[in-house]
């Protein structure tokens, strides 16, 4: 079965997108960190916020199949599944443009090779360079995007502060429900 065949995860479940060292440039967040086919995500329902990210820790330091260290985590992005649905809509309409297929959030979970990700999940299908701009103004807007915290022992870091009660409320708050300021 594709991706695109499989159900779409609930609008309430919390994805996160990881920040590797390449997405982040001179002090700025690359705005096409989300963009591409079949998105990678892992889903906070599945597993702890520290297992997702030594899981996406190690596998930045040697990706599948890569025998060269390539990039670092430098942090994350929270993003509601009914939030990333919505604002998708919302670019479309923007733009004026018809898309076939929406997107949607599907279960992939990752057995082999290590690390195993239980709660790995793809974004299909593609998005496209305009949307990853979209969702990138939105996570800052919002302050969904958290940073790492480097420690003296250089590049092998894990150390972070978790996201507040009050940030986790946020995140998991549909973005309708919540009065802008």
């Amino acid at each position: 079965m594709t991706p695109l065949e499989r159900p779409a995860l609930p609008r309430d479940e919390i994805l996160l997108r990881g920040i590797s060292t390449a997405d982040w440039n001179r002090d700025t967040l690359d705005p096409f960190f989300f963009d591409g086919n079949e998105c990678s995500v892992s889903r906070r329902t599945i597993l702890p916020l520290e297992e997702i990210l030594n899981i996406l820790r190690i596998h930045l330091r040697r990706p599948y199949g890569s025998e060269t260290p390539t990039e670092q985590l430098w942090g994350y992005a929270l993003i509601q599944i009914g939030n990333l649905e919505d604002w998708t809509n919302a670019c479309i309409a923007k733009q004026k443009k018809d898309r076939a297929t929406p997107i949607k959030a599907v279960a992939d979970p990752i057995t082999e090779p290590p690390p195993a990700n239980p709660a790995h999940a793809l974004i299909v299908p593609k998005i496209t360079k305009g949307l990853s701009r979209f969702l990138h103004a939105m996570l800052i807007q919002r302050q969904e995007i958290f940073q790492l915290e480097q420690n003296e022992s250089g590049p092998d870091w894990i150390h972070f502060h978790p996201p507040t009660a009050e940030q986790e409320q946020m995140v998991s708050t549909p973005a309708t429900m919540r009065s802008e300021d």
